[in-house]
């Protein structure tokens, strides 16, 4: 499998590290490539996605970057677009397309904040069944987005299920809701990524999405990926040896990477 790690964050957003010393480390590690995925600007203030100034200041790095790296690393310019988000993506190598919201009529409502957040979420939706619906009905439209690579952290709003049960992921409801999301994005091409990132974290002890999702992505005919969604140098790759291994008990004999510019299969 070729190394490689296309979920990365930096100090242009909540992440730390500038991309060249993310470059540095991929290629100290052995990955033959390498992609940065900063959070697109949003329309309110936050401290985790870019501000318009960081974004320039991304892309501005990353050019450089890619030029400095010349054979030695593939270096490719991405971003976690959010769906709220208002920006041209036909400059990028590649798009993870994510929700981190759900809408409250105008008002964008974060569901991977805090436990406290989600829960006070779920009580302005009325039920979590009602904040699910929303949530999955939501990620099923980046289906119609022709920009969009990869699905990010497809089931995410079970952030905090393990430290506090919240969600009846076995429950018709959810299963209803999940399974018309991934069959939308499935149908449109769309690769999940195995994700990692809510493991290194802290936050759970198994990648999004979860085992009973990714079997029922590979009976969709699915494709998957595998990124660590990294927001620290020691990220870079974190947990890619237990995200094979539930992608090969799921089914997958193979990843989706990208290699010269297009997505390609490789072999696990």
């Amino acid at each position: 499998m070729i190394l490689q790690d296309l979920h990365i964050h930096s100090k242009y957003d909540d992440g730390r590290g500038s991309l060249m010393e993310i470059a540095e480390a991929a290629k100290d590690r052995g990955l033959c490539s390498v992609g940065f995925s900063g959070h697109s600007p949003l329309p309110y203030e936050n401290d985790w996605s870019m501000s318009w100034d960081s974004f320039h200041a991304y892309m501005e790095e990353g050019r450089k970057v890619k030029e400095s790296m010349g054979g030695e690393l593939d270096v490719y310019l991405g971003i976690e677009y959010d769906v709220i988000s208002d920006l041209e993506l036909s400059g990028f190598d590649y798009v993870i397309g994510s929700v981190h919201h759900v809408m409250d009529g105008e008002e964008p409502i974060s569901i991977d904040d805090t436990l406290e957040f989600f829960e006070e979420a779920c009580t302005r939706f009325g039920n979590v069944e009602k904040l699910v619906e929303a949530y999955y009905e939501t990620v099923g439209q980046l289906a119609d987005n022709p920009y969009v690579d990869i699905v990010g952290h497809f089931d995410i709003i079970t952030k905090f299920n393990e430290r506090k049960c919240l969600i009846d992921t076995d429950g018709e409801a959810y299963v209803a809701a999940s399974k018309s999301a991934m069959k939308k994005l499935v149908k449109a091409g769309k690769i999940f990524e195995i994700n990692s990132g809510a493991v290194s974290r802290g936050y759970r002890t198994e990648p999004y999405p979860s085992k009973a999702l990714i079997c029922e992505l590979h009976k969709m005919g699915g494709r998957v990926t595998i990124t660590s969604d990294a927001h620290s140098l020691d990220g870079l790759c974190y947990g890619f040896e237990q995200a094979k291994v539930l992608a090969r008990e799921c089914g997958f004999g193979e990843i989706w990477q990208l290699i010269d510019g297009k997505f390609q299969a490789v072999e696990l």
